[in-house]
């Protein structure tokens, strides 16, 4: 029969698990208050399907609500005016917190609750601007929204660009303060402005295009502020249309959903640049989500319509362009090359007249305001089977511009147990709405905390360094953060085996031990652990160690034999009878 046993160090860790055991029990609320406190208001990538984009405000005091589909009614209380672009903000759960005209901000009730933003206003009591006014939250800080604001084609103020941060009240936290080129210079802008989501899923690209020249300007806000708490712009590119710095610098721009595009549109007759002639009324251009930089820019108008605002469609493959001619033109920019895009226009007839602003509804509809609310259906994608309709009068050519995503958490993927031996552990981090990649070692390099981390940026694990034990392991970025339990148990590197028969041999033979051995982990000693009365056999070293019965006076029976093997600090043991 064969005996195998196993000598260690006395493990403290055994004292140990009744304290681990109530320590889970403490902790066991919290795991559950944590689990229910990361929800994700929506996982959509589309802007327009995130609930707090869900109303809008636009007209005089009209409102819409996309909870299930379109409803249509009027803003509570003594709400504002407007002209062209508006914001209306709404929580996680699609409840109307403020929304404004560009000049001024309402509460839900209706309430003014700030007053003479500075914005374009070209003699109106609103915004007159296209887009004028842009409003973001970063997912990281969902208690403040940053406001801002462009220039107006007909105001003779020159404003540039400015940002003020509001709270959920809708009342101005700071503000304004006056935007600038890397260079520190300022400058003014035409009436677009757009936003789109970094390529790390959280942080949020500004651009606005300035007048006078081919300068793409682009903001980047993170959690902690833009550009890091500068008011200075993240890059220019120039591969814009030359827009001139007067009348003609009306018009819209948006992002493809995905960030990797943007269009602008401009009045067909504005050729500042005779180069570009009537062709840079529409403009394309490709955009690196992570840098910043805007590159192949593709001049592609053929309406000769008065365009002035843009959207793309929902794949990102064509672009849908408002007309003052009563009509929205569509390109399938699919080919990415200028010929082919222009020869490629369609024409959607729509009602009213002239110039109005382009935006999609979370009912996933079309939606143009010019001075009615023309709702355009179908396949958008492909620009088949589309339907037109009108929602009513507006009186007005804005819709509201705004850039809110769900706030968002990290969650660190559960790992584990591991023993003591085990080698290092790289953890993972996604944000939950998202599913991005949470680590960013270059703007977040002390990222994981706790024992074992080896290199917080990218949170490498080992538990060989962390011991055993319970260890609380936390992520953290800006003023969000999770936390996991990651469990090391003490355990053995002693390994020895060898095989499990039962060898015979005669008195006056020997036996060669080494060939029995199939795992040893460290140096190992043979020795006779029990033997029958009498002369024993012996064990001899040598080349070889053998076990020696020569003796023709060696007792008869069985014998025991021991092989221990040291391992560091820690023995093991496998025994065979002969």
């Amino acid at each position: 029969m064969r005996h195998t046993t196993l000598i260690r160090r006395m493990n403290p860790y055994i004292n140990k698990m009744l304290l681990a055991v109530c320590c889970f029990l403490l902790h066991a609320p919290l795991f559950v208050a944590d689990s229910q406190a990361q929800t994700c208001a929506s996982t959509s990538t589309i802007p327009y399907e995130w609930p707090a984009h869900q109303n809008w405000f636009y007209g005089t005091g009209k409102r819409a609500n996309f909870a299930g589909g379109i409803s249509l009614s009027n803003m509570s209380g003594a709400s504002l005016s407007s002209y062209e672009g508006t914001i209306a903000v709404s929580d996680d759960n699609g409840n109307l917190l403020f929304y404004g005209n560009g000049v001024s901000i309402a509460n839900a009730a209706g309430a003014t609750v700030a007053t003479n933003i500075k914005i374009g206003r070209g003699g109106s009591i609103a915004n007159s601007a296209c887009q004028g006014t842009i409003i973001v939250r970063h997912p990281l800080d969902p208690e403040t929204y940053y406001l801002f604001t462009t220039d107006d084609a007909l105001d003779g103020n020159a404003h540039g660009m400015n940002m003020y941060t509001i709270s959920t009240a809708g009342t101005i936290l700071s503000g304004p303060t006056r935007l600038r080129t890397q260079a520190g210079a300022l400058f003014n802008t035409s009436e677009g402005i757009a936003a789109t989501m970094h390529g790390n899923g959280v942080d949020i690209w500004i651009v606005t295009q300035q007048k006078g020249a081919r300068a793409l300007h682009a903001f980047l806000l993170k959690c902690d502020g833009l550009n890091n708490g500068t008011n200075a712009e993240a890059s220019t590119s120039n591969v814009g249309p030359n827009v001139p710095a007067d009348a003609r610098s009306r018009g819209g721009m948006a992002f493809a959903h995905d960030g990797s595009k943007l269009a602008q549109a401009y009045p067909f007759y504005w050729n500042a640049d005779p180069s570009m002639h009537t062709d840079a009324g529409v403009s394309i251009c490709d955009f690196d989500n992570t840098t910043g930089v805007f590159s192949n820019g593709l001049f592609v108008n053929n309406t000769n319509s008065s365009q002035y605002d843009v959207e793309f469609s929902p794949d990102n493959q064509r672009i849908y362009v408002s007309c003052s001619s009563s009509a929205v033109k569509t390109f399938d920019i699919s080919s990415g090359n200028a010929a082919t895009i222009k020869a490629s226009v369609q024409t959607i007839s729509a009602t009213g007249s002239g110039y109005g602003n382009l935006q999609y509804g979370g009912d996933g509809n079309l939606y143009y305001n010019r001075n009615n609310l023309i709702q355009i259906s179908g396949n958008l994608n492909a620009a088949t089977g589309l339907s037109v309709s009108n929602r009513g009068s507006t009186g007005t050519l804005g819709l509201p511009n705004m850039l809110l995503p769900p706030a968002e958490e990290p969650d660190i993927q559960e790992v584990g147990p591991f023993c003591d031996t085990d080698g290092p552990v790289d953890l993972s981090t996604n944000w939950i709405c998202s599913g991005n990649d949470a680590e960013d070692p270059i703007n977040n390099p002390t990222a994981y905390s706790g024992p074992g981390i080896t290199d917080a940026a990218n949170g490498i694990f080992d538990p060989s360094v962390a011991g055993a034990g319970t260890h609380e392991i936390i992520f953290t970025f800006c003023n969000v953060d999770d936390t996991i339990w990651i469990d090391v148990t003490e355990c053995s590197n002693c390994e020895v085996a060898i095989q499990d028969i039962t060898p015979e041999i005669c008195i006056g033979e020997t036996y060669t031990l080494d060939d029995l051995i199939q795992t040893n982990s460290g140096v190992g000693v043979w020795t006779i652990d029990d033997a029958p009365g009498g002369v024993s056999a012996t064990i001899s070293e040598g080349a070889d160690t053998i076990f020696d019965a020569s003796n023709l006076s060696t007792a008869a029976g069985t014998y025991k034999i021991m092989f221990t093997v040291t391992d560091g600090a820690e023995t093991c043991q496998d025994s065979i009878n002969i």
